[in-house]
């Protein structure tokens, strides 16, 4: 039998795996809805910024239309260029890098939206949705 205060001690630290598992698992999105959120409330508001965190060579040979283009090696170190947006979405090709980059600005912006589109630029391509180069 356990002690009450092991007893109490482990009912803490699962509590805390808990909600730290799911403040980690963040917010998602796919890309028809990003294509419509984007086109009808980005347009002139500067409150969503969509960060595409690919390599440069891969943001030049075609990305989503208004990305601005910040390798996820160097998201972390240029966070402050992102304070002023309500809502962050972040794109790569097909979703791994961005969910990494979305782990490493959710804690730091809690007051924000901080959205990692799934499928990436792969998906957001073969829905049809025009890209820029």
């Amino acid at each position: 039998m356990l002690s009450p205060m092991l007893s109490l001690f482990i009912a803490v630290v699962v509590v805390v795996v808990i909600q730290t598992f799911f403040s980690q698992k963040g917010v998602t999105m796919n890309v028809k809805e990003l294509h419509e959120k984007w086109t009808a409330e980005v347009k002139g508001k500067g409150e969503i910024l969509l960060v595409d965190v690919r390599e440069p060579s891969e943001f030049v040979s075609g990305h989503v239309p208004g990305a601005i283009n910040i390798p996820l090696g160097q998201v972390e170190k240029r966070a402050e260029e992102f304070k002023t947006f309500k809502t962050l979405f972040v794109i790569c090709q097909s979703g791994g890098r961005s969910a990494k980059a979305c782990g490493i600005l959710g804690p730091r912006f809690s007051d924000k939206a901080v959205v990692n589109i799934e499928g990436g630029t792969g998906a957001w391509i073969s829905a049809g949705f025009s890209i820029e180069k």
